[in-house]
């Protein structure tokens, strides 16, 4: 009777102790899994992250060149050595998540290889890599590392390569980083009293400045008042002023100009001379 209890016992013990190694064995698998889709999340995130900021027709460049076949790599071989089979049911939904972030990231930066570079590609980084800059700055207002006359020289920069990528890739598509743009452009504008470059009405402007500091020469030369080129210069640079006026934004408003035009003009002006003849 005693072996027999004792025989009862031993069976209970060992499928106790076989009990508890299935659930020790399934939690450390949980763990795992767990474990396993966060890694891969995380990976896809940083992934995505790279796929948003990726510029068209520009080829990745630093960190994101070797970051990105790495992580790939890292996901396909995760989602290779997963079971779904062996997978709770409440992770499947996860597990197919996961397997459609991976398919279209993979699929973005198998095309994104393939990709014709653009000929402006260089001034492309360059504009974006601005544009952060000018955004973090409006952000967290002015600083010694970004003061108000170096967002201004920043913000020329900006429209400098917005030019050149024009020039080089007239195609290129620059809609959404010019919208990013305008707000800083417009602050250059009225703090310079100045377009930039690629504004409507920046050439008209050029050429009035160029006509004024033509009679400012003349005037500095010491010509008469009454002297033909020089208001010919003026006549060309008021007329330039007023077109460069009516193309560029409504917060354009050269007052400098125009004040340089008014004392150019005085100087014209032959004041009439004091009657001399005897009362």
């Amino acid at each position: 009777m005693l072996a027999a209890l004792t025989m009862f016992l031993n069976v209970e013990l060992a499928v106790a102790a076989d009990k508890q190694t299935q659930w020790k064995n399934k939690f450390r698998y949980q763990q795992r899994l767990e474990e396993t889709i966060t890694s891969m999340e995380k990976s896809l995130a940083a992934l995505e992250e790279i796929q948003q900021e990726a510029l068209p027709n520009v080829p990745l460049g630093g960190v994101a060149r070797t970051v990105v076949p790495k992580q790939l790599k890292f996901v396909r071989v995760k989602l290779r050595n997963l079971d779904p089979d062996k997978m709770p049911e409440d992770t499947h939904a996860t597990f197919e998540d996961l397997k459609e972030r991976y398919q279209s990231v993979r699929v973005f930066f198998a095309n994104k290889e393939k990709e014709v570079a653009s000929p402006a590609q260089q001034f492309v980084r360059r504009l974006y890599e601005n544009l952060e800059d000018l955004e973090a700055s409006a952000e967290t207002g002015a600083s010694e590392s970004m003061s108000e006359e170096a967002r201004l020289l920043m913000i020329w920069d900006t429209a400098r390569n917005v030019a050149r990528v024009q020039e080089h890739d007239a195609n290129y598509p620059l809609q959404e980083a010019l919208e990013r743009f305008e707000p800083h452009a417009e602050e250059y504008v009225v703090a310079k009293q100045q377009l930039l470059e690629i504004q409507p009405g920046a050439e008209q402007q050029q050429h009035a400045l160029y006509y004024l500091g033509l009679a400012q020469k003349r005037i500095e030369n010491g010509v008469p008042p009454h002297d033909a080129k020089l208001k010919q210069f003026l006549k060309r640079a008021e007329g330039l002023i007023k077109e460069s006026r009516e193309l560029a934004p409504s917060y354009y408003n050269p007052e400098h100009m125009d004040e340089k035009l008014e004392e150019f003009r005085d100087y014209t002006i032959v004041p009439e001379l004091e009657s001399t003849e005897p009362t």
